[in-house]
């Protein structure tokens, strides 16, 4: 709760605004109404403020106050002018003859507000004092005595006028703004102006002409927005340059950014709010304002939801776009939660941010240790999360695929790139791996089809095949030597008498078309046996020693069709376990066998060892 500071007797405010100080004393306790521009700017700049005596005897002093107003609003301190701006019109009020000069300053002092309103989302406001500055602007320019504005009056008027029209249309009051057109007299073209696309870092709506065309389409994209229907909504923008440039300099921007969400478009969510974010200031911190007059937060208030909103908006759009951007979402997250902690969709979201980036240091670390049992077990749980979307599914799914691949599993390999290039077609490395899964299934059409898609989008995606290349090279080469230090020589153990007849391996089972030559079964019979889950690979494959690569990788093609896993969900279990111990012994297999240098270090061992 933000805490009220103990104040005087005010006078009442007006209905919908905060209470107005009484007076503009700098202010060095906290006792007092008005704190200096330091307490929410933090740029060690004090507000300029006079006593208020000094401001009933001198108004022509007031004048003097222009330059200290146009500096605060030089640096986004909107609420402090609005403050200064509010007090001198309250003195103008008092007085009970209003002269010439007094009425173009309070034109001017009305036109200020008006601008902070607007800044400040504060639409309704915005409307008073743009009207009140209309009609005091038509009462000066019907005087035939009075001599014309200056030409930072006509400009700052034109900015009134863009102001109110935009407020107008923010509030859905699309009538009054057509009943206002009608009677606002040509405005100053300030687009040639050096300040045309800012006034005061405020970003002004589009001109008058654009406000007009755009109407029609703005009023369409709100009402689709309110039945959800995304893909009109959407379709409605995108059909009108000025309904573009309408929303992507106004709050109308949020609205569209959260459309695009919805239709799984991050990259174009966080291409909008990127630049409107970066044009708005950053609001006050929930501590400053907890320490600062209760009015302080009143006129924050609007703004500081919709900033909140907005960026939260952005972190989401962040994550979606991809974990590239993880680091990114983590800080705007903090930073949302900095201005109000308590917001809810931010706190779940970043509860749910911390816990993906553990599960993200979890499948690292497995993928250094070459731990890729570990990396499909914790990337299963990660596509459960109910947050992951297309484009984190897809990441996930290429690790998934790089883990597969590395296992030299050529059908599961096929299976996790189908996914990933369904979440993300334009996922280069996926279509190389599946590429060359493909190609080991002796599916050469199709092996050469993703190859040129995978070169078609990106042409370097066969330099970093090549270095995956050298790491499974070296993956499997510290599998062979840990197997060979388990069993003293490559893929042998201890032999056992030749009075105990050999079991018959899983493999004869299931992949019934692999025979032993009667050579080999009689050498073994008269001579120690191996044992029968430890087999030579030719053994395994059914292949001659000197087999060429073609033959090796036909065979271990038929092979595994028979003793895929999945062709035995019905079976008994017994026979499900003997079908995965033949699909790995295969696996393994073709994993040396296809490699020329793991082929030549396994056929030296099995020299040395006869």
């Amino acid at each position: 709760m933000i805490r009220r500071s103990p104040r005087a007797a005010e006078p009442p405010a007006a209905k919908g605004r905060p209470y107005l100080p009484s007076s503009l004393e700098p202010i060095n306790s906290t006792a007092q109404l008005l704190n200096s521009s330091k307490l929410l700017s933090g740029d060690g700049a004090t507000t300029l403020t006079p006593h208020k005596d000094v401001a009933e005897d001198q108004p022509e002093s007031c004048l003097s106050y222009v330059s200290a107003v146009e500096s605060l609003l030089s640096r986004q301190q909107y609420v402090d002018v609005y403050f200064v701006v509010s007090s001198l019109l309250t003195t103008d009020n008092g007085a009970a003859k209003v002269m010439e000069a007094e009425e173009r300053r309070r034109l001017r002092l009305l036109s200020y507000r008006c601008l902070c309103s607007y800044a400040l989302i504060r639409f309704k406001e915005c409307c008073e004092d743009g009207r009140a500055a209309l009609t005091l602007y038509r009462h000066l320019q019907d005087k035939k005595s009075s001599p014309s504005l200056e030409m930072s009056d006509e400009r700052l008027h034109s900015r009134v006028v863009q102001a109110l029209l935009g407020a107008l249309i923010m509030r859905e009051m699309y009538n009054d703004v057509e009943e206002l057109r009608l009677i606002v007299p040509p405005l100053m073209d300030t687009s040639s102006e050096p300040m045309s696309n800012e006034f005061f870092h405020i970003p002004p709506p589009p001109w008058l002409e654009a406000q007009e065309s755009a109407i029609p389409f703005l009023a369409s994209f709100r009402r689709y927005v309110a039945a959800q229907r995304w893909s009109e909504a959407a379709q409605t923008i995108d059909g009108s340059a000025t309904a573009q440039s309408w929303v992507k300099a106004t709050p109308l921007c949020a609205m569209f950014a959260f459309v695009r969400l919805e239709l799984h478009d991050p990259k174009a969510a966080r291409a909008l709010l990127l630049p409107y974010l970066a044009s708005l200031p950053e609001p006050p911190s929930w501590e400053a304002l907890s320490t600062a007059p209760v009015e302080h937060a009143q006129l924050w208030n609007h703004f500081s939801s919709h900033y909140v909103f907005s960026t939260t908006l952005l972190a989401k759009a962040s994550f979606m776009s991809g974990s590239a951007y993880l680091n990114i979402s983590a800080a705007l997250l903090q930073r949302v939660l900095r201005l109000n902690p308590s917001y809810a969709p931010a706190r779940l979201f970043a509860e749910f941010v911390l816990s993906y980036e553990a599960q993200q240091q979890r499948i690292d670390a497995a993928m250094s240790a070459n731990d890729y049992p570990k990396v499909l077990s914790v990337t299963a749980e990660m596509l459960r999360m109910p947050e992951v979307t297309r484009l984190v599914h897809a990441e996930l799914y290429l690790v998934r695929t790089q883990a597969q691949w590395m296992r030299r599993q050529p059908l599961e390999v096929v299976h996790e790139a189908s996914r990933c290039v369904q979440c993300d077609p334009k996922c280069a490395l996926a279509f190389r791996l599946r590429a060359d899964a493909f190609a080991m299934m002796n599916r050469e059409a199709e092996a050469t089809a993703d190859r040129a898609v995978a070169m078609h989008l990106h042409s370097k995606v066969d330099a970093v095949f090549d270095e995956l290349r050298v790491q499974r090279s070296r993956y499997n080469t510290t599998q062979v030597e840990a197997s060979a230090k388990r069993h003293s020589v490559p893929a042998f153990t201890s032999f056992q008498s030749a009075s105990a007849p050999p079991r018959a391996p899983p493999r004869k089972r299931f992949c019934s078309s692999t025979r032993i030559s009667d050579a080999k079964s009689r050498k073994c019979a008269n001579a120690d046996l191996l044992l029968p889950g430890l087999r030579t690979h030719y053994e395994v494959l059914g292949v001659s020693s000197d087999a060429p690569e073609v033959e090796i990788r036909k065979r271990y093609r038929q092979l595994t069709l028979q003793c895929h896993p999945d062709r035995f969900v019905g079976a008994t279990e017994s026979n499900r376990r003997a079908a995965l111990e033949a699909f790995q012994l295969l696996g393994d297999a073709y994993s040396v066998l296809s490699d020329v240098q793991l082929r030549a270090a396994y056929d030296v061992g099995l020299l040395n060892l006869h």
